[in-house]
C-alpha cells in the first residue's frame, strides 16, 4: 500500500491530462479508481458488499470522512453512473471536479500530500472540497457550504 497513493495520483494526473475525446474514458478509469481504493481499504475479507454506495459509506466511516465529503464521493459515484450508461454527456469542468474530489480522498487514505502537478490542474480553491480534519470550525463550516444533495446534477450546479 505504500506506493498506492503515488499510483493513485498518478492515473487523476493522467486523466486531467487527457484530450477532451477521452472524458467518458478518463470516468471510467476514476470510477475503477475509487472501486480499487473502497476494496483495498475494506480490510476484512469476509465482508461482502456487493454495490460501491455501500462500500463508499463503509470506508468513509472507517476513516472518518465527514457528510459532505461522503457526498461529494457519492455525486461522484452518480455522476460516473449516468456518464456510463450514456445518460449524461460529459463535461471537463464536472471531470476536473470529481478529480479533485478523489484526489483528497486520496490523502485522506494515504496521508500523502497532492503532487503540485495534479494540484494545480485541479479547480481552484474557490471550491475547496475538504478542509484540514483537525479543526472542526472548519468541518462545520464545509457542512454549512455544502449541504446534502440528493441528486447529482444540484451538486453539478451549485459549483458551475
Amino acid at each position: 500500500m505504500e506506493n498506492e497513493g503515488r499510483e493513485s495520483y498518478e492515473i487523476l494526473l493522467a486523466v486531467c491530462k487527457a484530450d477532451h475525446l477521452q472524458l467518458t474514458i478518463g470516468y471510467k478509469q476514476m470510477r475503477d479508481l475509487l472501486e480499487r481504493l473502497c476494496r483495498l481499504h475494506m480490510h476484512n475479507g469476509s465482508l461482502q458488499m456487493t454495490d460501491l454506495s455501500a462500500r463508499i459509506s463503509f470506508v468513509a466511516a472507517k476513516v472518518g470522512l465527514s457528510v459532505a465529503e461522503q457526498n461529494r464521493l457519492h455525486t461522484f459515484r452518480l455522476t460516473s453512473n449516468a456518464i456510463l450508461n450514456r445518460q449524461q454527456e460529459p463535461t471537463r469542468e464536472h471531470l476536473l471536479r470529481d478529480a479533485k474530489t478523489l484526489a483528497f480522498f486520496i490523502r485522506k487514505l494515504f496521508e500523502e500530500d497532492i503532487p503540485q502537478e495534479l494540484y494545480r490542474l485541479l479547480p481552484p480553491d474557490g471550491c475547496n472540497l475538504y478542509r484540514s480534519s483537525s479543526s472542526t470550525q472548519a468541518g462545520a463550516a464545509d457542512a454549512r457550504l455544502f449541504p446534502v444533495f440528493r441528486r447529482a446534477v444540484s451538486v453539478c450546479d451549485s459549483f458551475g
